[in-house]
């Protein structure tokens, strides 16, 4: 999906999750993640808990 040589895992893919689920956000939370899941591989589900542990404590 996103292919930039100055590429920031968590900036970009937080980028990314904001945007596809504002497109998508008339699917399910299953379907997304396993959509993400397919894009990203096997780190998505640990970036997203850092970005949710982030959110949670008001640093992001």
């Amino acid at each position: 999906m996103l292919n930039e040589p100055s590429y920031n895992p968590i900036s970009n893919l937080h980028t990314s999750i904001t945007m596809s689920i504002n497109h998508r956000i008339q699917l399910s939370p299953i379907l997304i993640v396993k959509t993400f899941s397919h894009e990203f591989g096997d780190m998505f589900i640990l970036d997203v808990r850092s970005i949710l542990r982030l959110k949670q404590t008001k640093t992001l």
